[in-house]
């Protein structure tokens, strides 16, 4: 089994997805925080037990992930600057949409 740990900006989308899904959501909220958004998504990793893999759907996000361990079990992360560009599909696209 698989384990998502996203923030909460994109529940929208991966519900419309209609999969079932084991997922935990943080608050976007936590961006403005970025040494306890990182606590958060430890203690999320932390609790996971029994999953072949986790996946983490954050970006840089302020660096809270910089120091993020896997443990146990491994952690997929997406390579980008933050949660923007992997709903626009790109690092290319965030940069020129915000141009």
């Amino acid at each position: 089994m698989i384990k998502i740990i996203s923030c909460e900006i994109f529940k929208p989308y991966i519900e419309s997805l209609k999969l079932e899904l084991d997922i935990s959501y943080i608050a976007i909220e936590g961006h403005n925080y970025p040494k306890r958004l990182s606590k958060q998504i430890q203690s999320e990793i932390d609790k996971c037990i029994n999953y072949e893999k986790i996946i983490l759907l954050y970006g840089l996000c302020g660096n809270a992930i910089l120091n993020i361990k896997a443990r146990d079990i491994p952690v997929l992360v997406v390579r980008v600057h933050d949660c923007l560009s992997i709903l626009l599909g790109s690092k290319e696209r965030f940069t020129k949409l915000f141009k």
